[in-house]
C-alpha cells in the first residue's frame, strides 16, 4: 500500500497528508497529465529518499532533478541539473537503485552513447555531495549490460552478469568496496531475465534463456547463495524457442500487496506465483490489438489500491502501447499517454511516487503522471496486534 507519513518524504513539514493527497484528488483517476515539461529527452528515473526523483538524459552522462513544489505537486515540480557520470559513461538499459544510505547504483548499459557495448562499467552518486565516483565490475566479468541488480534485505547491492556463461552473480559490499560471489545453480545466464523480491527475502526469476525447459523458473536464496527450481509457468512466456532463437524478451515480475507475483510474458502469454503454495497459476492473455499484446521489455507498477498497471504493445518492439490495469483476475484497457500511438513497451519506465502516482518516461522531455483510482487493498491496512497497558 501506500502509506504517507504526517510529513511525506520532499515535502515541508506542515504539508503532510493533505498535500499529498490533495495532488491526487485534483485529477480525474485513470488519467494521464504532463509533468512540467523537462529540458531534456528522458531515460530512467529514480525516486531519491528525500522524495525528489533523478532522471537521467538519453544516452548522455546527464541526470537531472525534479523537486515536488511546497504542495507535494510533482505536475508543478522545478527541474535542475545535477552532476554529471564519470567521462565516457552514458548508458543506456542498465541494473540501477537507490541504496539504504541514499545513494544511487548504476552498473552496466547495453549501449554507451547510443552504441551497443554490454559495458562492465559503473557509478555511485551522492545526493549529499551531488557527485559521482565510478564503481570498479566484479572480477573477471565481461559483460554486465542490461542486467537485473536489486537491494536485498540487508541493504547490500547485488548484481548479475548479463551474458558472461556460468551466469556470473557478485554480491556488492559499499563499506568495503568488495564483490562477493553468489547465485550459484542456475540454470541459464541471466540475460532479458527480471528479479522479484518476495517477502521472504527470496527472488524469483522466470527462465527467459532455458531451451531445455521453456517454463522454467527459478528461487534465489540469500541465505544460501543458490538458486533452486522453483516450479513451471502453465504456459510459456518468454520469446524464446527451442532453438535459442527468438527475442528471449520477456516482462516484469510483478510483486502484489498480497504476495502473490504477476509475471508477465514478451509474448502475450502470463502467469501467477503463489508463495504460499510455491505454484504457479494461469493469468489471461493480454488481449489481440493490431497483433499480440506484449510485455517484451516493458515496465508495470503495483497501484495504491492493489491494481498493477502494465504497458503493452503488440508483437517485438512494435507501437503503439496500450494500457491496462490489472485487478488479480482482468486486464482492463485504460487511458493511453500522449505518445504511445508512437511507442513501444522498451521505451518506457515507471517509478510509484509518495503521492500514489505512476511517473512514465519514454525518452522524450513528455514525462507523464497516472492517477490511480481511490481506494487500498485490505490486506494493505495495518492492523494493531498489541498495544502497551496504560500507565497507571
Amino acid at each position: 500500500g501506500c502509506a504517507v507519513p504526517a510529513a511525506a518524504p520532499g515535502l515541508p513539514a506542515s504539508a503532510g497528508v493533505s498535500a499529498v493527497l490533495s495532488t491526487v484528488s485534483d485529477a480525474t483517476p485513470q488519467t494521464w497529465r504532463p509533468v512540467t515539461t523537462a529540458p531534456f529527452a528522458a531515460a530512467a528515473p529514480l525516486l531519491l529518499t528525500d522524495g525528489t526523483v533523478m532522471v537521467q538524459e538519453l544516452e548522455t552522462e546527464n541526470w537531472w532533478q525534479l523537486t515536488p513544489d511546497n504542495m507535494g505537486s510533482y505536475e508543478h515540480g522545478t527541474w535542475s541539473k545535477l552532476a554529471s557520470m564519470p567521462a565516457g559513461y552514458s548508458p543506456l538499459y542498465t541494473a540501477s537503485a537507490v541504496l539504504t544510505d541514499g545513494k544511487v547504483i548504476v552498473q552496466g548499459g547495453e549501449y554507451l552513447a547510443g552504441d551497443f557495448a554490454f559495458t562492465t562499467r559503473g557509478a555511485l552518486y551522492d545526493p549529499v555531495a551531488n557527485s559521482w565516483t565510478s564503481v570498479a565490475p566484479p572480477a573477471g566479468w565481461m559483460t554486465i549490460g542490461d542486467a537485473s541488480g536489486l537491494v536485498l534485505p540487508d541493504g547490500r547491492w547485488m548484481l548479475s552478469s548479463c551474458c558472461d556463461q556460468g551466469a556470473p552473480q557478485a554480491i556488492w559490499d559499499e563499506a568495503t568496496q568488495v564483490w562477493t560471489p553468489t547465485g550459484m545453480g542456475k540454470l541459464d545466464i541471466h540475460d532479458e531475465e527480471s528479479w522479484a523480491l518476495l517477502y521472504d527475502g527470496t527472488i524469483l526469476t522466470v527462465d527467459a534463456n532455458t531451451t531445455g525447459d521453456l517454463t522454467a523458473t527459478e528461487s534465489y536464496d540469500p541465505a544460501t547463495g543458490i538458486w533452486s527450481p522453483a516450479g513451471h509457468t502453465p504456459i510459456q512466456i518468454s520469446d524464446l524457442d527451442p532453438d535459442n532463437s527468438g527475442s528471449h524478451e520477456i516482462g516484469p515480475n510483478v510483486l502484489r500487496n498480497d504476495g502473490t507475483v504477476l509475471a508477465l510474458g514478451g509474448n502475450g502469454h502470463n502467469a501467477v506465483y503463489d508463495p504460499v503454495t510455491k505454484a504457479w497459476g494461469s493469468a489471461p492473455d493480454l488481449p489481440m490489438n493490431g497483433g499480440q499484446l506484449d510485455v517484451a521489455d516493458g515496465p508495470a507498477a503495483t497501484l495504491p489500491n492493489g491494481n498493477t498497471l502494465v504497458s503493452a504493445s503488440p508483437g517485438i518492439f512494435m507501437p503503439p502501447t496500450h494500457f491496462f490495469e490489472w485487478d488479480g483476475v482482468t486486464f482492463t484497457e485504460v487511458a493511453s499517454p500522449p505518445n504511445a500511438p508512437d511507442n513501444t513497451t522498451y521505451q518506457h519506465n515507471m517509478i510509484v511516487l509518495p503521492t500514489g502516482e505512476i511517473m512514465l518516461t519514454d525518452f522524450s522531455s513528455d514525462i507523464e503522471l497516472y492517477t490511480p483510482a481511490p481506494g487500498y487493498p485490505d490486506n494493505a491496512a495495518p492492523v494493531v496486534l498489541a498495544a502497551p497497558a496504560p500507565v497507571t
